[in-house]
């Protein structure tokens, strides 16, 4: 969930007057605390084969055991809905294009950019995929829907429906099993439908390309010593027979590799145009967002087995983006968090296998400039007839508007300026690029819920097509590695010398009549993977996946520029063996490589400026004895940031300005540091690296002073750097902070944080992170995990459960994650529901 469309929920609740039944004695939002003190008993839920208990542990978690596996996801439906109803309701709106109907005209171009998107299209073809080609997981897919329906009618008929629905003043719908693909294919869009090669275009056609591959290249600099998979990139003896350095130093941006011609100005001019309209209706904005994950062998682990940690970074919200869930059948006994709305265990582990996963960043989404006439479109020589199709947005408070979607057969359409381009992405081609939409994920999670290992792992993820993501595994046996699973679409591209090469990935909008189509994806049987390493350990913290001579030419990602990536890198390095509680500091780890990388470049760069004022040289003193940790209590990284901050507005601003570059798109980090070790007399600096950086110190250090005092010793890190984790209505009474934080955008604690100097002087905080911490580990053939998320399992905010979670998480602590095969295993219970088809 965004941050935007928190704001849309607030937008609206100031807009629409609290209904008089919401204020009702017996009925209305008082009810969400007689909802919140929900305790044990008999539960009766049509449908099910057989009796199912559910022990609710002290930290709102529930224990579900049933015998017939349809029965535990009929009562886990049941469970999410009476927990997170609200919150699911939002979420399926989201993704449906269908919010205006309850927050009026505020969300009305959320709810176009959506319909356009079209994920809703995309769910349905793949539910209807599922009922045909596997019933079983169709099967599953139903009972959830019957368990969450059943608590709905509950919760209206018993007047104790969440009270942001009687805020809102209205009820939800029933939930449809298209619902829960359909939240599960956004957040596959928020993980892959990368929005870059248009944003790469636009530099391009303002910048130059020359420009574009010095500060965005295809390999970010430092980045080939730390990839996820170790070595060349070759697979079962197969590489690359291209020059990978040739291939990374050709200009993708030519005519040669996207059959439009950038040096027709006239065309160049219209199709940045088309770029910032499209860029301002889909809200596209640099990502802050990432994951950490890695692994270590029996070898490396003090344990005696291999560990694995994990923790996705997203946005933070309360209610959290998980659910915490333990399920027991006949089939499996396997633990960790849900999607609420979704029901498979995402991220966890069960006796025989545990896993984690970080997005790959693979470019896996292209745009195509489309030759279009009125109803048609050039493909491949012939005039083909537009898809239409006909969307109905209801606008609270004003009727029913409708839009008409164009499609070609790379998908919806994009026009302004009689330009027209489309958006091909692998979650709406389908695993058959054919269009439909249709991908399988609800079948890789179903059978990795029933893993007896690694192979069985592997073969599960056979079918996991999107979002393309780094699974991090442990077994039983002492396997551990990182499979890398997805559609990954290539294209067969001639080079200016005529050889051709596999490509995935795109740097810049392809002209769309048919030369440059996708030959394919790549064979589940080459995708990047690193099983039992010899070294020892395995990581993929966002970066880089492959070596250069992998047999499919990665042109396009975008990948964290590596400073996480580095130190893992190292820490693994550091030790000859690792314990849970290493894993667990790591995770919290506050180290930035691109500090320690750049500081003493910079620091040196001014020491020979006699002009430094005592400010000034108070803050090079807090870098000299800085040993590179974000920590909210330093002083040190507050100097560092707001440094390197106005060394980029130095290097960058004015030239972006001047060339009519409209948005703050600065390159990445890895980029600023490697010009300052490696270019000191780029013309980025003026020519020369200790002028531009003495005009930034000052910038810095004034802007420091106009916002915290002239006390150099006041500038903690904590009072810029704060966290606030909002709730989705984004009412301040139900959030929680803003707090003092630690960690930055490049630290293994991933805080994102924007290097801007305007952040001084807004409400700029840190709102993504680590949504979910585990550690797991097998020793003596048994498992033992820890895990927290911050936030609780309840989104009522009266509830005990509502955020209980956060103060662990924010003190890196993690709770025992047990796995009990009986209900009166069960540690710390607090209290017990027991599910039954009709009333004894």
């Amino acid at each position: 969930m965004t941050v935007s469309v928190s704001a849309l929920v607030l937008a609206a609740l100031l807009q629409i007057s609290v209904p008089l039944q919401a204020m009702h004695p017996v009925r209305g939002v008082w009810t969400e605390v007689e909802a919140a003190g929900w305790k044990g008993g008999e539960v009766v839920l049509e449908g099910l084969g057989g009796r199912v208990t559910a022990v609710v542990d002290g930290r709102g978690v529930p224990h579900v055991f049933a015998e017939d596996e349809r029965d535990a996801f009929r009562v886990l439906g049941y469970l999410h809905a009476r927990e997170r109803l609200w919150q699911m309701d939002v979420q399926r709106r989201l993704a449906s294009g269908r919010l205006s109907e309850v927050l009026g005209e505020a969300a009305f171009n959320n709810d176009l950019l959506m319909r356009v998107i079209g994920l809703h299209r995309s769910a349905r073809n793949t539910v209807s995929w599922l009922e045909r080609n596997s019933p079983e997981v169709y099967s599953l897919l139903l009972a959830y829907t019957e368990g969450v329906n059943a608590a709905i009618e509950e919760l209206r008929s018993t007047g104790r429906l969440p009270m942001t629905f009687k805020l809102l003043n209205y009820e939800p719908e029933p939930w449809r099993a298209e619902d829960s693909i359909v939240w599960a294919k956004y957040m596959a869009w928020t993980l892959t439908g990368f929005w870059y090669p248009l944003l790469l275009t636009y530099l391009a056609i303002k910048l130059g390309p020359e420009d574009v591959a010095e500060l965005y290249p295809v390999r970010h600099y430092y980045s080939g010593n730390v990839t996820v998979v170790p070595g060349d990139g070759s697979v079962g003896g197969e590489s690359l027979d291209v020059d990978p350095e040739l291939l990374m130093g050709l200009d993708w941006h030519s005519e040669w590799a996207t059959g439009i011609d950038l040096n027709d100005r006239e065309l160049a001019d219209r199709l940045a145009s088309l770029i910032e309209r499209v860029a301002e209706f889909a809200r596209i904005a640099p990502s802050e967002l990432g994951s950490n994950n890695w692994v270590v062998g029996p070898s490396r682990s003090a344990t005696g087995g291999p560990i694995l940690a994990d923790d996705p970074h997203l946005p933070l919200n309360l209610p959290s983006l998980w659910y915490e869930v333990h399920l027991v059948t006949r089939e499996y006994n396997v633990r960790g968090v849900t999607l609420p709305g979704v029901p498979f265990v995402i991220i966890g582990f069960n006796e025989h296998v545990a896993w984690g996963l970080t997005n790959s960043q693979i470019g896996v989404t292209d745009f195509y400039l489309e030759t279009v006439e009125g109803d048609r479109y050039l493909f491949r020589g012939e005039w083909r007839p537009l898809q239409r199709v006909e969307e109905v947005i209801r606008v609270r408070g004003q009727g029913e508007r409708r839009v008409v979607v164009n499609l070609t057969v790379h998908g919806p359409l994009f026009s302004y300026g009689g330009l027209h381009v489309s958006l091909k992405w692998t979650g709406n081609s389908g695993f058959n690029d054919d269009g439909s939409g249709v991908t399988r994920e609800a079948v890789a999670a179903h059978k990795l819920m029933r893993a007896r290992g690694y192979r069985d792992l592997l073969e599960a993820l056979r079918y996991w097509d999107v979002p393309s993501q780094n699974w991090a595994f442990v077994d039983r046996d002492g396997n551990y590695g990182i499979i890398v699973p997805g559609l990954f679409p290539y294209r067969v591209v001639r080079l200016p010398d005529g050889r051709e090469v596999r490509v995935i990935g795109s740097r810049s909008v392809l002209d769309g009549k048919g030369d440059h189509e996708w030959a394919g994806f790549v064979p589940y049987e080459r995708v990047p993977k690193t099983v039992n390493p010899e070294r020892g350990y395995a990581a993929a913290p966002n970066q880089l996946t492959v070596g250069p001579r992998y047999p499919y030419f990665v042109l396009a990602g975008w990948y964290d520029p590596g400073a996480r990536a580095q130190r893992i890198h190292w820490l693994l390095e550091s030790k000859t063996t690792h314990s849970i509680e290493d894993f667990v500091r790591y995770q919290c780890d506050v180290v930035l490589w691109f500090a320690r990388a750049a500081t003493p470049r910079l620091v040196s760069s001014v020491e020979r400026f006699g002009d430094l004022d005592d400010r000034e040289r108070r803050a090079l003193d807090e870098l000299r004895r800085w040993d590179y940790s974000m920590s909210r209590d330093s002083v040190a990284p507050t100097v560092f940031w707001a440094w390197f901050s106005a060394l980029y507005d130095e290097a960058f601003r004015r030239p972006f300005s001047e060339r009519g570059v409209k948005w703050r798109l600065y390159p990445p980090e890895s980029t600023l540091v490697y010009l300052i070790n490696e270019r000191p007399e780029s013309k980025w600096f003026g020519g020369d690296l200790s002028v531009a950086a003495r005009r930034a110190l000052r910038a810095a250090v004034d802007r420091l002073s106009d916002a915290l005092g002239s006390d150099v010793g006041g500038w903690k890190w904590g009072t810029v750097h704060r966290l606030r984790i909002g709730h989705l209505s984004s009412l301040d009474a139900l959030s929680i902070g803003p707090l003092p934080h630690d960690g930055s955008s490049g630290t293994l604690l991933n805080a994102g944080f924007p290097y801007d100097l305007k952040a001084l002087r807004s409400r700029v905080y840190v709102t993504s992170g680590p949504s979910w911490r585990m550690v797991a580990t097998f020793s003596n053939g048994r498992v033992s995990a820890f895990g927290v998320y911050p936030g609780g399992q309840s989104e009522s905010p009266v509830s005990p459960h509502y955020s209980d979670f956060f103060g662990d998480w924010y003190g890196c602590r993690l709770y025992p994650l047990e796995l009990p095969a009986k209900p009166d295993e069960v540690g710390n219970p607090a209290f017990t529901l027991t599910f039954s088809g009709s009333r004894a």
